[in-house]
């Protein structure tokens, strides 16, 4: 008789992030501090020049349709030990925050104001039943 050995193997699928991705930490996951990942590490983007073209990009990334007509900038509070970007500059078309322009990463100015560029983003439902 001959024997039959049957192996299942499931693969599950995880979310690796990848660089370029970004995350919203300190706050929910529709606002927080911007955060973007870098050959592996996570870290911070100066608010320094950060705008609503650049905080609009970040929401679309995350897959948001909008931001907060009355709460999109906020101060992120302080910036993490590692600060990736500086003066990143969307034109709101862009789909990835590191298409937009930058001073490149690590080269930053934050000495003096150490503070974190933030988002409020706005889901579906949310978005539906806004006056923008």
């Amino acid at each position: 008789m001959l024997g039959v050995t049957v192996f299942c193997v499931f693969i599950l699928g995880t979310a690796t992030a990848l660089d370029g991705d970004v995350r919203l930490s300190g706050g929910s996951s529709q606002n927080g501090r911007v955060e973007v990942l870098h050959d592996g590490r996570w870290g911070s983007i100066c608010l320094d020049g950060w705008d609503f073209n650049d905080a609009l990009v970040v929401c679309k990334q995350l897959g948001f349709p909008w931001l907060n007509r009355d709460d999109w900038n906020y101060d992120g509070g302080n910036l993490t030990e590692l600060v990736w970007l500086s003066n990143v500059q969307c034109k709101g078309s862009e789909t990835r925050l590191d298409e937009c322009a930058n001073d490149g990463w690590t080269d930053h100015q934050c000495a003096e104001t150490r503070r974190a560029a933030a988002v409020a983003c706005m889901d579906q439902e949310e978005f539906k039943g806004s006056e923008l």
